[in-house]
């Protein structure tokens, strides 16, 4: 299986079948796709999933998935986003937790009307615009066009924003949210299990089970997302990235990074630059 890392937002408009997510796959972000013409099958987390012309799709964090027919003239948004940005961006858990779908819990698909089908373009041409253009503030603007997009979601189908999550579910959430906003400190199976109250082996077994990958592989990929934006946007040195990011020395990060990206960090910012 295939790790896609990214550490921006994307929109990409795909047609047909796209030869790039033929292989079972994962990311580790938030992913919506559209369908405005034609139709598509996929497989998520095990499950196939057929999406015809008017119906969304949302794809959470680590959930293995594999594109596996589109029709010929089949035409989709395909918008992507890391955690970070979804939950500086969007502060009501109620909608951002649609992004967290467990193997419990069905894959959140969409039907559009007639009356919210001008609203849905509407918002990923404006996403397409900022991030095509990328004028002052865009990271914020597409932050609003988010929030508004789960909002006009939910007013078109609450079911999946309502889904009632047994208290083992809940606090494996608040653990990825938990690790995704906290990678730079000093986290360990210990300190998880004490502050949220929870044995830390039974922690580790749920935690995989829900999340489709360890604690330990979930905050190696985002400390890992993170220094990867700060190798692309500062100057700064190898042994301040990977402090910032949380590994405990250079030496470390340098493995991690390479065994992940199959290269070092300085390779990954030369052919960034």
């Amino acid at each position: 299986m295939n790790t896609d890392i990214d550490s921006t937002i994307t929109m990409q408009r795909k047609s047909g079948i796209n030869l790039d997510a033929i292989q079972k796959h994962y990311h580790n972000v938030g992913e919506i796709i559209f369908v405005y013409e034609g139709s598509l099958t996929m497989n998520i987390n095990e499950r196939d999933v057929s999406l015809q012309a008017s119906q969304l799709v949302i794809i959470s964090s680590f959930a293995s998935h594999i594109l596996l027919h589109a029709s010929n003239e089949c035409k989709r948004y395909i918008l992507r986003f890391p955690l970070d940005f979804l939950l500086e961006s969007v502060k009501d858990p109620g909608l951002a937790r649609i992004f967290t779908c467990y193997s419990t819990v069905d894959i959140p698909t969409f039907r559009i009307t007639k009356k919210m089908y001008p609203t849905i373009i509407q918002l990923f041409t404006l996403f397409e615009k900022e991030l095509k253009e990328k004028d002052d503030y865009y990271k914020e603007r597409c932050g609003v066009l988010l929030c508004a997009l789960l909002i006009t979601l939910y007013r078109e189908d609450n079911t999946f924003f309502s889904v009632q999550r047994t208290p083992l579910e809940t606090k494996m959430l608040e653990i990825q949210f938990y690790l995704t906003s906290q990678y730079a400190k000093d986290i360990s199976l210990d300190f998880l299990a004490e502050k949220f109250c929870i044995s830390k082996y039974y922690m580790a077994r749920c935690f995989s089970k829900f999340s489709g990958v360890s604690i330990k592989q979930y905050l190696t990929t985002i400390r890992i997302n993170q220094a990867k934006q700060l190798l692309c946007n500062t100057a700064d040195p190898i042994n301040l990235i990977s402090e910032k990011t949380g590994f405990y020395d250079s030496n470390h990060f340098i493995k991690m990074f390479r065994k992940q990206e199959n290269q070092t960090p300085l390779q990954f910012r030369k052919s960034s630059s």
